[in-house]
């Protein structure tokens, strides 16, 4: 990310907020990458009932960190055996958090997609970037089925979610009436992906699997080769279809992806 100046969000921090010795464990991001855009983490159940000031100077302070992300996972929740089933009252945490930080706050889901309907709820809540994460990519729901110290697997619902294409393109009709960047994940596996979901009207596209793969299987070297590869691979692509930018990009140069 230092390297080639792209944005990083951390995972979650509420384990740093449980115990401060995992403090480290993400200051480590942001001596490692002085100069990138990264982004504190934080789920939504957390801000129930409002997250104390210090929690929220921790969060920010402990990576320097230019953005705030809050995930939203009531699936995973629910299929954990001590998971958390409180919801109600994360709108009213997600306003009283924006009204205390000046740094923008991003909201995500976690694998099973963002509708239009919520993303308008978010958007009148004054969230700045809305990251769609649709079903298409990891299932959170089907690792928490996967669990050993899961007793009552509920399979049904491993491929549960909206699809991130179809969350992009709902959610971009609002912004006839907001203001926000849009960005794609789930299922962003390849840079075709990337370039259809920038067609579909996402600002940004964010990807894990095909990083942590290429980390675990080559380490730093192969996670360059990868991201070499995608830049050229993204260049043909735009080339073969006549697109002078990723900027450009619009559903009119669909088809020839499709």
């Amino acid at each position: 990310c230092q390297k080639h100046n792209l944005p990083f969000g951390v995972g979650s921090q509420r384990a740093m907020l449980e115990d401060p010795d995992q403090t480290e464990s993400f200051a480590v991001v942001r001596r490692e990458a002085p100069d990138a855009f990264i982004a504190a983490n934080i789920g939504g159940a957390q801000l129930i009932g409002g997250l104390p000031d210090e929690h929220i100077d921790s969060l920010i302070s402990s990576i320097k960190a230019d953005a705030i992300i809050v995930h939203l996972n009531p699936l995973q929740e629910l299929m954990q055996p001590e998971g958390d089933r409180r919801f109600s009252g994360i709108e009213e945490g997600l306003t009283g958090l924006i009204t205390k930080v000046n740094i923008p706050v991003i909201l995500k889901e976690t694998g099973a997609g963002i509708s239009a309907e919520v993303a308008g709820r978010l958007l009148t809540l004054g969230i700045q970037v809305i990251d769609v994460a649709g079903a298409g990519g990891t299932s959170w729901s089907r690792v928490e089925n996967l669990r050993k110290r899961q007793t009552n697997p509920m399979h049904e619902f491993d491929d549960w979610g909206i699809p991130t294409a179809e969350c992009i393109s709902g959610i971009r009709e609002l912004r006839k009436s907001f203001q926000f960047e849009l960005i794609a994940s789930g299922g962003i596996h390849t840079p075709f992906d990337m370039v259809k979901s920038l067609c579909l009207g996402a600002d940004f596209t964010a990807t894990a699997q095909p990083v942590i793969k290429a980390i675990v299987e080559g380490g730093e070297s192969q996670l360059e080769t990868l991201y070499n590869s995608w830049v050229q691979k993204t260049k043909i692509i735009l080339t073969l279809i006549g697109c002078r930018s990723v900027k450009h990009l619009n559903p009119d140069y669909l088809k020839p992806l499709l």
